[in-house]
């Protein structure tokens, strides 16, 4: 039985290495055999567009005042727009805190990307975190709405470099 469970244990372990360095979410241990044929460039297509997603929804929360769900979201969107730029580089990290190390150092130290966003995401991943964990956080709307309109641009510059990133 022994033997068994630990088979079991060795072979999600395999796997979720495996499905996370193709960009997919290692919580996930079985996603469709589809999932598995997914190149680069496809899975990085995918992040985008979920970067693209997310900066929506978070415009769409910020209109009705849910300024912490708008936080998350403006985050998300930026942290997939990187994600989906360094899936295509052949790098894929577990942590927020090795994709915040991944940005500054291949993006803003190399000049990819200018200071100020590097100085954005971290305070988007900031402001996520109390979003998130504190309770009654009060966000100031005009810092927010200014952050929404600084993510746009972030999301835009990354779309930019995962086009020059994918071309032939």
């Amino acid at each position: 039985m022994l033997k068994i469970f630990l088979f079991i244990i060795t072979f999600y372990a395999a796997g979720t290495n495996n499905l996370f360095a193709q960009g997919l979410s290692p919580k996930a241990p079985f996603p469709p055999r589809s999932a598995m044929a997914f190149s680069g460039s496809e899975l990085a297509k995918y992040w985008m567009e979920k970067a693209w997603k997310c900066l929506e929804t978070a415009k769409h929360e910020y209109k009705r005042n849910n300024l912490d769900f708008c936080v998350n979201r403006l985050y998300y969107a930026a942290f997939y727009a990187v994600s989906s730029v360094l899936i295509v580089r052949g790098k894929s990290y577990k942590k927020h805190s090795a994709v915040r190390a991944a940005l500054h150092r291949e993006f803003i130290k190399t000049g990819v990307i200018p200071i100020e966003y590097g100085k954005l995401y971290d305070a988007l991943l900031l402001d996520r975190e109390e979003a998130d964990y504190l309770a009654f956080v009060d966000f100031d709307p005009e810092v927010i709405k200014d952050e929404l309109n600084q993510t746009e641009k972030f999301v835009s510059l990354f779309e930019k470099v995962l086009d020059e990133s994918t071309k032939v």
